[in-house]
């Protein structure tokens, strides 16, 4: 049987739906599109807006929903959550796209690991060189959202691997019948990738065998060939290349209308035209979609997919499912501002203000203190332990210092605070799941977490302050507020490293030059020494790059030494 997804790939997928796009923002998102706001949509789904004037692209913008863009986009995979880096999607009419149709087009962050997308609008002719990917509309345009059904080789009455009523599909029955969604599942467990491409309807050019092409992996061949089928009409173009087994391996895919043909790479294939970008299938668009694998596997409820993606593959009564909804209980604070009540069905902005109040709610875990048991307690990311006297944690503080063993309630504080020390597995996992919602929900839930009493000087697992995120989250806002609570400019992480060198270091991620030279305005010292160097020495060492951000960067040091 053919896996779509390997086992570690479907646990970052998992994580991936439980943070990329929080509830809040689908139905924020949504409530904006319903008025007609995509500015306001763009602003909720943590999207800069590069748009003048959007009259060129005003029927693409009154379909788009940016959270559902987000929903679908290829991710890093690396262990983390975030987007994956430096790639540009075209979103385009149905067509056919000639070079003065306008486009819109998204882009992910080429340097920094963050979550933050880029909307542009385009002449088609204008695109820039470069690999492009078209995203299929109903991936990001509401209107059309339903048909991803189609596009997963789904019918009226299931999808494949489910039954009518959502529930998967026994192993025994996969493939039975002659149905679109049994064909699908033939091919889900032919013996090999050549024979589920086979009865996908492909053939190899000048009759080889499709055994001797290195075809991609997790590849859907029946969503494939409906989709060069249709970018041949959109782009008015027969040849389209795709990575085979790795970026540097590539394989051209030829239609003619009839059945589609797998071609080796020729730099003489008819890919060039009138674009100047080279426009290229992302397997990520031609792969079964993720989600229903994460069902089947049991990973995801299905009353937790987005709204327009529920609707299109389980558009029935939710069955029964042996994972637990994430979203059957919205935690509201207590009145008492004690420990979350579990009730209420929110919508819109207040659902982010309930995300807000529950991750500066209290918390309070039972630490093993000597040879008794303590509570210690967190709120708004303060840590305290009660049963502890100033004078006695003065006392430990200075034993800790000296090399002596401390406490668990010290050790939990100076664990919680960026230091050594053992700190709890539910502490360990709520700091791990506000620095998750931070990373993907953008500055304005941090600025909104720092009105609700937010510790300004919380860090993540690693020590890092909100200094050293900020070129994740992306607004120079945040740094005047963060100095001004007192955060100290070129505090060190676990690792010893200082806001200004993680935003220099390494080169090809460093953070906007703006934003660095914000920061050595505020007083970073780029002489200060990290790991055996300094941010100084490094961009020294760089001098003849050809990056135009670095050399400003350079030069600026230059003007103020």
């Amino acid at each position: 049987m053919i896996r779509d997804r390997p086992w570690r790939s479907l646990h970052d997928w998992k994580r991936i739906r439980r943070y990329a796009v929080p509830t809040w923002m689908i139905e924020e998102c949504a409530a904006a599109r319903e008025r007609g706001d995509w500015r306001a949509a763009c602003e909720a789904a943590v999207i800069d807006v590069a748009i003048d004037a959007d009259g060129p692209v005003a029927d693409l913008l009154a379909g788009f929903a940016p959270d559902l863009l987000r929903w679908h986009l290829p991710r890093a995979l690396d262990g983390s959550t975030t987007l994956d880096r430096g790639r540009r999607y075209l979103l385009a009419p149905d067509g056919p796209v000639e070079p003065d149709t306008a486009v819109l087009v998204a882009r992910t962050p080429g340097t920094i690991p963050s979550d933050r997308l880029t909307l542009e609008a385009i002449r088609a002719g204008d695109l820039g060189e470069g690999p492009i990917h078209p995203v299929p509309s109903y991936l990001w345009d509401a209107r059309r959202a339903g048909d991803l059904r189609a596009a997963a080789n789904g019918s009226e009455a299931r999808v494949p691997g489910f039954t009518p009523g959502g529930e998967p599909l026994p192993a025994e029955l996969l493939g039975v019948g002659d149905d679109g969604p049994a064909l699908a599942e033939r091919i889900l467990v032919a013996p090999g990738a050549a024979e589920a491409w086979e009865t996908a309807g492909w053939t190899a050019v000048q009759r080889t065998s499709l055994a001797a092409y290195q075809l991609p992996y997790g590849v859907d061949p029946l969503l494939l060939a409906h989709e060069v089928r249709r970018l041949a009409v959109q782009f008015r173009r027969r040849v389209w290349a795709i990575a085979a087994a790795g970026i540097e391996r590539t394989m051209h895919l030829v239609t003619d209308g009839g059945h589609p043909e797998v071609a080796p790479f020729s730099a003489d294939a008819e890919l060039a035209g009138w674009c100047r970008a080279s426009l290229r299938l992302h397997p990520h668009f031609v792969s079964r979609p993720i989600d229903l694998t994460l069902v089947a596997d049991q990973r995801v409820d299905p009353r937790d997919l987005h709204p327009l993606v529920r609707a299109a593959l389980f558009p029935g009564p939710p069955a029964a499912s042996a994972v637990p909804p994430a979203s059957a209980v919205a935690p509201v604070p207590a009145p008492d501002g004690g420990r979350p009540a579990r009730s209420a069905v929110v919508t819109g902005s207040s659902r982010r203000a309930n995300v807000v109040a529950e991750l500066v709610a209290e918390r309070v875990v039972r630490v093993r203190c000597r040879a008794v048991w303590h509570p210690v307690t967190v709120r708004a990311g303060r840590i305290e332990t009660p049963e502890h006297p100033p004078e006695e944690q003065r006392r430990e503080q200075a034993l800790g210092a000296f090399g002596g063993q401390v406490g668990g309630c010290f050790q939990a504080r100076s664990a919680w605070l960026g230091g050594t020390g053992h700190l709890p597995k539910r502490l360990r996992h709520h700091r791990s799941d506000l620095f998750q919602q931070l990373r993907h929900g953008g500055a304005g839930l941090l600025h909104e977490l720092l009105d609700a009493g937010l510790d300004p000087f919380l860090r993540d697992g690693l020590g890092r302050t909100f200094l050293h995120l900020l070129g994740e989250l992306g607004d120079a806002r945040l740094l005047p507020r963060l100095l001004a609570a007192g955060l100290d400019v070129n505090a060190r992480d676990k690792l010893g490293v200082t806001p200004l060198y993680e935003a220099v270091f390494p080169l090809h991620r460093h953070w906007p030059v703006e934003l660095i030279i914000a920061l050595l305005d505020a007083g970073a010292d780029p002489g200060l020494p990290v790991r055996e160097s300094s941010a100084l020495h490094y961009l020294r060492s760089q001098e003849h790059t050809e990056d135009p951000g670095i050399q400003k960067l350079i030069d600026y040091l230059r003007e103020c030494a």
